[in-house]
């Protein structure tokens, strides 16, 4: 019975660690998005002031 219970706590931490990884990577994906949109509108304002 302890090893079943051992076992569940492996899948258990297997899961969180994966939601965390998860998280991660969208938080990665929504700061190079911002990063884009900042970039883009600075580089329009570069391109309006040189032309």
């Amino acid at each position: 019975f302890n090893g079943i219970s051992q076992n569940l706590d492996g899948i258990l931490d297997f899961e969180t660690l994966d939601y965390k990884m998860t998280l991660e990577k969208l938080r990665d994906a929504r700061l190079m998005l911002v990063i884009v949109v900042y970039l883009s509108i600075f580089l329009d304002n570069v391109l309006l002031t040189v032309v």
